[in-house]
């Protein structure tokens, strides 16, 4: 169920309110009389901050068409207002689907998310000029709602494109423009959204946008792990990290909160359920081994592995995860000149596949609440000398076990959420499969896809690494995915189950979203269109300081009638590492004091 709310009035004694009972607004008649054929859109380009890489081919371009530049505008918005990365993968799903179902109003056997077939325009009005703009109205409309704080960049694009931000439906008419297509789509998207178990309003628990309403508390705190098994959970960390021995986080440090752990309610797209392919229950016993290996990994890590490391890592400032792969879709529509029917397919599977890996793994990783390597390292080699990485410019020192921290920029360190799976891997593999499926095997870029780092260029060590101007490439979207996961465990981040079990994770989700997807694109699947009201008008009288909560509408969601695609859940690796034997304890140690921190 959604709910489409007005606001509470207050009104003075004697005053006539005027209730009106709002709705989604008309929908238009599918044979009603084509509409003036709207200009081509025009050459803008996207506003707001750019990525901090950029593929040496197939870049964004002034030719590029609305899908790809309404992508590229979401993910502005994610760089520069730093959300979840579970925030963003949401994000790209809820445009690229109130794109799709724009789209599918101009289409002769597609059906929309919301409307179904509804919506449909006649044969005419079938043309990229009439499809780009009821696009761009519809992603312009919910990336207001998604990022009210950045409106000006999204008013800049669609000047840009020729299209007036300020239309909206005429109440007036049966309005069929395509303005009104792709608001009415929108608001569809939107009302839906926004009771979906996210909490973007806030108002599950009258707190902040997107926070928690579970009530997930952290076992351990930031400087102790609780008994019996607090070496096993995930830590909040205080970054960056105190010196060795220090009892307080300072006030240039804060304490880590757990990012989204609400997110595995979330209302996902292709799932039957949020577990539908939960990952394997996390194999503590290869905990020893595993850690010994990360241990061993980060203290031979070439410049080249260093390079990886940083480019995947995806943080603050960034596109993030589910971004930095629509990055890469962006670059194979370009690579492959796909048409802007194609594009919409894609990256209307693509979105709602990142949106339900994202929910899969967050849903594990609360479940499990599972250690990250610092601490289980730290906890497992506390009082063992060891090598590690010692800092920024200090290469590889011998330390006390307790001091070991990872490969990552210390404003960061780890990330605020429990390690397994892994959202880098799981983000991947679904990326992957949905372009592998789009291309009926594995997508390969022509000539293939890389970019340049530039020397000391990387925010882990900043003017040391990487050494000199190094290139990475892909040949694939699988080949990219391999190294993306791998990255993580360069970095120290999380442990090889997470990452080759996440990546499991996420190419299920991606054959099961993309299998869905097709039922929308070929029009099997059976939508129920929300319900819709007329407009009403009534006199009130209200006494004094009366405060009136306007009349409530409830609409029924959308829903369709086929059944999931579902495929068997992944199942954990027994890849024995290459690395010496490990210690192979895992009694908790005598006190509940962690290991003390450093700052290399």
């Amino acid at each position: 169920m959604f709910k489409h709310r007005s606001g509470a009035l207050a009104v003075a004694t004697g005053l006539a309110i005027l209730l009106v009972v709002t709705t989604l607004g008309s929908v238009p008649s599918a044979v009603a009389a084509a509409s003036k054929p709207p200009p081509p859109p025009g050459s803008g380009m996207p506003k707001g901050p750019r990525s901090l890489f950029n593929f040496n081919q197939y870049g964004p371009s002034a030719s590029d068409n609305v899908v790809l530049k309404w992508d590229e505008q979401t993910l502005a918005e994610v760089r520069a207002t730093k959300p979840a990365p579970t925030v963003a993968a949401r994000a790209l799903a809820e445009v690229h689907t109130a794109m799709f179902d724009a789209w599918a109003a101009y289409d002769s056997t597609a059906v929309g998310t919301m409307y179904g077939g509804t919506l449909r325009r006649p044969a005419v009005e079938r043309t990229d000029n009439y499809k780009s703009m009821a696009m761009s109205y519809a992603a312009y409309r919910v990336l207001l709602d998604l990022f009210p704080t950045r409106s000006a960049d999204m008013d800049g694009l669609m000047t840009g494109l020729g299209y007036s931000p300020s239309s909206r439906c005429d109440p007036s008419i049966i309005d069929t423009t395509p303005q009104c297509i792709g608001n009415t789509v929108a608001d569809a998207v939107i009302q839906y959204r926004h009771d979906d178990g996210s909490n973007q309003l806030g108002d599950r628990n009258g707190g902040a946008p997107y926070s928690d309403y579970t009530g997930y508390t952290a076992k351990n705190t930031w400087n102790t792990l609780a008994k019996p098994d607090g070496q096993l959970h995930w830590q909040p960390l205080c970054v960056p990290l105190p010196p060795p021995g220090a009892t307080t986080c300072a006030a240039t440090s804060s304490v880590q909160n757990f990012a989204a752990p609400q997110w595995g309610r979330v209302t996902p797209f292709a799932l039957a359920r949020p577990d539908q392919f939960a990952p394997p229950k996390m194999d503590t016993l290869r905990l020893p081994s595993e850690a010994k290996d990360l241990i061993d990994t980060q203290a031979t890590l070439t410049d080249q592995q260093k390079t990886i490391t940083y480019y995947w890592a995806d943080g603050p400032t960034t596109e993030l995860p589910p971004g930095h792969w629509a990055m890469f879709a962006q670059a194979a529509a370009r690579a492959a000149r796909l048409s802007l029917d194609a594009t919409t397919k894609g990256f209307f599977a693509l979105g709602n596949a990142l949106l339900d890996a994202s929910i899969a793994t967050w849903k594990a990783k609360c479940d499990q609440d599972t250690v990250r390597p610092i601490s289980y390292i730290r906890w497992l080699y506390k009082g063992k000398t060891i090598r590690g990485w010692g800092g920024p410019g200090k290469g590889v020192v011998s330390e006390d076990g307790a001091n070991w921290m990872p490969y990552q920029a210390l404003k960061v360190v780890s990330p605020p959420f429990a390690e397994y799976t892994s959202g880098h891997s799981a983000f991947s593999g679904a990326a992957s499969r949905v372009f592998d499926n789009f291309a009926g095997g594995t997508w390969f870029f022509p000539g293939g896809l890389s970019t340049t780092i530039a020397q000391g260029t990387s925010t882990i060590e900043p003017k040391v690494v990487p050494r000199i101007n190094t290139t990475l490439s892909w040949m694939s979207f699988d080949d990219a995915a391999d190294q993306a996961g791998l990255s993580r465990r360069y970095g120290g981040i999380h442990f090889h189950d997470g990452d080759y079990n996440g990546r499991a994770l996420g190419q299920t989700i991606g054959n099961a979203v993309w299998a869905k997807a097709q039922t929308y694109i070929n029009g099997t699947a059976v939508v129920v269109p929300p319900t819709t009201t007329t407009t009403t008008t009534t006199t009130t009288t209200i006494a004094p300081t009366t405060t009136v909560e306007s009349t409530t509408t409830t609409t029924e969601a959308p829903t369709t009638t086929e059944a999931t695609t579902t495929t068997e859940a992944p199942t954990s690796t027994t890849e024995a590492p290459t690395t010496t034997e490990a210690p192979t304890t895992t009694e908790a140690p005598t006190t509940t004091e962690a290991p003390t921190t450093t700052t290399g």
